[in-house]
């Protein structure tokens, strides 16, 4: 008994996850069967052909919930089931996407000497930390075989290299990507920080002193890791 009110509520939740306009279609239909049977069959003809136009109409209506039946068991389960499979592996990817931006902000913070806890920082709080830090200095992290220390720029760089790798992988999977991800992930992808790091990150920059060029950027870019992280936690 209550395994089979278990899989009718799992049923009804499958059903939910329909497009709307599809569902509506469909109510709209059995409506309008139940009332054809019901009613306008029972009363008398409003004009020549009214019961035939009627009847044809009614016949559309039981094909719609034939369409809609079959899409359901054939199509939407099974879309169901591809992205329970893949979810998994795109909340990995996700969450190594937001570490990364964790990773960058938790190692300019502890160089400007914040010690907070918190990730997702303010505009004016970036701004207090950037404005401590040249993108020249050395950053903690090496450059390739020769192991050439990187400056922070590159290093920044490197942080938005791997999340564009992670970004790929999960793209892959397009087709059962939910809405909402794949819009974040496109976003963080062509943010205007990503861009800004791609022109300037093996570029000397004498004349900057401090990383406030890259703060406005970032913080966009922090928002919709923050938005991701969100996403994610709420699966």
């Amino acid at each position: 008994m209550k395994r089979n009110i278990g899989k009718n509520v799992e049923l009804l939740k499958d059903i939910g996850k329909v497009d709307s306009k599809i569902n509506s279609v469909l109510i709209i239909s059995l409506i309008s069967i139940v009332l054809t049977d019901l009613v306008f069959n029972n009363l008398p003809e409003l004009f020549s052909g009214a019961s035939g136009l009627l009847n044809a109409y009614y016949n559309f209506c039981i094909g719609i919930v034939v369409s809609y039946i079959f899409y359901f068991f054939v199509v939407h389960l099974k879309e169901q089931s591809d992205k329970l499979n893949i979810q998994p592996y795109v909340l990995k990817k996700s969450q190594n996407i937001v570490a990364n931006h964790d990773d960058v902000i938790g190692k300019l913070k502890k160089l400007s000497g914040d010690s907070s806890p918190e990730k997702f920082l303010t505009k004016n709080d970036i701004e207090a930390v950037f404005k401590s830090i040249n993108p020249m200095a050395t950053a903690p992290m090496t450059l390739g075989l020769g192991g050439a220390a990187a400056n922070w720029l590159q290093y920044m760089d490197s942080r938005r290299y791997y999340t564009e790798e992670k970004i790929g992988k999960v793209f892959k999977l397009m087709p059962h990507l939910d809405t909402e991800l794949a819009q974040i992930l496109s976003a963080i992808e062509d943010c205007s920080y990503f861009v800004s790091l791609k022109h300037t990150a093996n570029r000397e920059l004498p004349n900057n002193k401090d990383l406030i060029p890259w703060a406005e950027p970032f913080y966009e870019y922090s928002q919709l890791c923050k938005s991701l992280e969100k996403y994610y936690e709420a699966l």
